[in-house]
């Protein structure tokens, strides 16, 4: 359902003045991070893993931003490593000898999970 949701909330509904979305994403927490104190404390950087929502294959991610504003749907820009072909390299061996290419790009947050 969260892929076939791509637009942004209006009031109404749901708009399509969105950007394309490169896919959909699970951004999953460690449960060895430490226990939240307080309910609006920041959930930790480390131990934290992007999944491409349909295969649930890592996607070795430079960085993470994410945004959940009330009006709208949860998306993060998501630093990604390209081959020569612009295509997103999933496997960390590949991204270690070649010259990937670091660069972002906008993905619907489908699931948040502690593991």
């Amino acid at each position: 359902m969260a892929k076939a949701m791509t637009g942004i909330m209006d009031g109404g509904g749901y708009g399509t003045e969105s950007p394309d979305h490169k896919g959909s994403i699970i951004i999953e927490w460690s449960s060895a991070t430490p226990k939240q104190k307080t309910p609006r404390q920041i959930l930790p950087g480390t131990f934290t893993r992007v999944l491409d929502w349909e295969t649930e294959r890592l996607i070795p991610a430079a960085s993470v931003t994410v945004h959940a504003a009330y009006t709208s749907l949860i998306t993060a820009d998501v630093a990604v490593y390209l081959d020569e072909c612009g295509e997103i390299l999933y496997d960390l061996a590949e991204v270690a000898k070649s010259d990937a290419v670091p660069a972002s790009f906008p993905f619907l947050v489908a699931e948040m999970r502690v593991r």
